[in-house]
């Protein structure tokens, strides 16, 4: 409820409905004088998307990095609501996302990861995919409701996956990964 004291002095009591607006995304509020405001960003979901640089049938130890760095075209700026890592190996072992704003150095697959002090500085958001679900033959990793909010100036964020155990991909199982993104643009 919002008070309002209008010219002469009165309080003016108006209740405020939140209404969502399916052809735009956007949550908006809407005061009985109908002015719209947004409250809220609409959703952008990227991928699924195959992990870039990664060899399958090789042993991945922890702390390596797990493929090479993805490019991704985002909104400048918005909230990471969630990510899923789909293990279609299922092996369930944990991974992080490392997300930077600007392009790090090159990491090579399948060795330690090796972040310099200066690429350090551009890490926007880390996620640590430690939530897994089996469902038999594969298994979903998923991180929900993280609400990170992040700045890509360039509209891109890159990202390079870390091992956190020792997983042996085979060939034609290589995993895939989504991420929501509630976007401020």
């Amino acid at each position: 409820m919002t008070i309002n004291q209008d010219s002469y002095g009165d309080i003016n009591h108006k209740l405020d409905i939140m209404i969502g607006n399916r052809e735009f995304g956007q949550l908006v509020q809407i005061s009985r004088a109908n002015h719209p405001i947004p409250v809220s960003s609409k959703t952008v979901r990227i991928g699924p998307l195959p992990i870039e640089g990664l060899i399958p049938a090789v042993l991945y130890t922890a702390n390596d990095a797990f493929g090479t760095i993805n490019k991704l075209l985002v909104p400048r700026s918005g909230i990471i609501q969630d990510i899923t890592f789909y293990d279609k190996d299922d092996e369930g072992l944990n991974m992080t996302a490392l997300f930077f704003r600007e392009n790090p150095a090159a990491e090579t697959d399948n060795a330690a990861i090796s972040i310099s002090d200066t690429d350090l500085l551009k890490l926007e958001a880390v996620i640590l995919i430690d939530s897994w679900h089996d469902l038999i033959d594969n298994q979903i990793g998923r991180e929900d409701n993280l609400g990170i909010a992040y700045t890509a100036p360039s509209g891109t964020l890159w990202l390079q996956w870390v091992s956190r155990g020792a997983p042996t991909i085979a060939a034609g199982s290589e995993p895939h990964f989504m991420i929501t993104i509630l976007a401020d643009e």
